[in-house]
């Protein structure tokens, strides 16, 4: 039993062809994505701008203050902390995106379920206002 009306081309075949490449594009651009950021160098620059900022953060403190602070501090924090800090906030700041598209992506499942299910809008309208 063919559909009388497809959503976006004539035919069956089309139509499987058409999801498929709109599923699957998406995935294929995030691979490539991922292959290359590497090559960005975000972080390298990230690191030089938290190493030159905390170590004129040390400078502009007061002789008392410097004394109090332990030279090995000084040193991990150039070495080891700023490359972790520059590491997990460039991490969290592209996983931001992901998780306001899915929030996005359910709120439009929301707003069009009742077309697509044929169902009740009084269901999905309480689904919409409890959700926010």
């Amino acid at each position: 039993s063919v559909p009388d009306s497809m959503l976006f081309t004539g035919s069956r075949t089309s139509e499987l062809l058409l999801i498929m490449a709109l599923t699957l594009l998406p995935w294929f651009l995030l691979h490539y994505l991922e292959f290359m950021s590497p090559t960005w160098k975000v972080s390298g620059g990230a690191r030089k701008i938290l190493q030159v900022g905390l170590f004129t953060k040390y400078l502009n403190f007061e002789e008392s203050s410097r004394n109090k602070l332990k030279q090995g501090d000084l040193v991990m924090a150039m070495t080891r902390d700023k490359s972790e800090l520059a590491h997990k906030g460039y991490r969290d700041l592209m996983e931001a995106p992901r998780l306001c598209g899915q929030l996005v992506m359910i709120a439009l499942f929301q707003f069009f379920a009742p077309f697509v299910f044929d169902e009740d809008w009084e269901y999905f309208i309480a689904a919409q206002w409890w959700a926010f």
